[in-house]
């Protein structure tokens, strides 16, 4: 891999080509089927998504009938990558205020949690957190809730992004995010970062006299390397195992991530570092 890496700079090309590959494996095996003529079904799915998201519904039977066919055009939302689209203008604005982060139509939250309380650091970081998502709010950590559901894994627009607190060594818990400064501070116009996700909680913020609900990611950032473009980009070396100090980055709201990355480790000098790769 290393050689690959430095020879052909192939690595984003393999990784995005096959896990495209798998994702699109993934969309037709959670398709419910009787496993009679499952070919059948999957196309009669296809061909209906298709008829209902390009058909003009008339006027007369609104009230009857949308909620019948918002199953179907809500379901394509589901096959779009990290990255895309409506998602691609959050991961990649500076400008935090004018992106609507409550709303997490985009997201789907399994049904096992653990509630989890957050010490009086996590809770003060979080309330920074959540000013620099609301520049324009006075944010007191009395309006955020000390109570939250922790999750091990999340669906951002039908793709899985894990935690380290599912598996250890699990790929999907890389992610890649232009949020976190050096020193833990939040800048929405850093360059991406790579950066491992412990795990996904939702959290509650009372705004006037509204509750508005949150899903973050708890991430360790990877700290800069000085050897950062040896390679030719998209590739890029960062410390191995060396994070950046908590502060308010550390909690990233889930619909930040820009894309997943492909890791391998390589040892210069004596010291080991990290080979990142985006997968778009």
């Amino acid at each position: 891999m290393f050689s690959s890496i430095f020879n052909l700079n192939s690595l984003s090309n393999l990784f995005k080509h096959s896990f495209a590959f798998e994702q699109y494996n993934g969309v037709l095996g959670n398709t419910i089927t009787n496993n009679r003529s499952v070919e059948i079904q999957l196309m009669r799915k296809f061909i209906s998504e298709q008829f209902v998201s390009n058909v003009a519904f008339p006027e007369q039977f609104t009230e009857q009938f949308t909620s019948l066919f918002s199953k179907y055009r809500d379901s394509s939302v589901e096959c779009m990558p990290v990255g895309s689209s409506a998602l691609l203008s959050i991961a990649t604005s500076t400008n935090l205020g004018t992106i609507q982060w409550s709303d997490i139509a985009s997201l789907t939250l399994p049904s096992a949690y653990k509630l989890m309380h957050l010490d009086a650091d996590d809770h003060q970081l979080l309330s920074e957190t959540y000013q620099a998502m609301y520049p324009e709010k006075n944010i007191q950590a009395s309006m955020v809730s000390e109570v939250s559901r922790r999750y091990v894994s999340v669906y951002l627009a039908g793709e899985k992004i894990g935690s380290k607190f599912e598996c250890r060594s699990l790929r999907s818990a890389r992610v890649m995010a232009s949020w976190a400064k050096n020193d833990g501070k939040i800048d929405p116009s850093e360059a991406i970062r790579p950066g491992f996700v412990k795990f996904f909680f939702v959290n509650c913020i009372k705004i006037g006299e509204e509750y508005k609900k949150h899903v973050f990611a708890c991430i360790e950032w990877c700290s800069e390397d000085t050897q950062r473009a040896l390679y030719r980009r998209p590739v890029e070396i960062w410390r191995q195992r060396t994070f950046n100090r908590a502060g308010p980055a550390t909690f990233m709201p889930v619909q930040r991530c820009y894309c997943k990355f492909a890791s391998s480790s390589v040892k210069m000098n004596g010291v080991e570092k990290l080979i990142a790769s985006p997968i778009q």
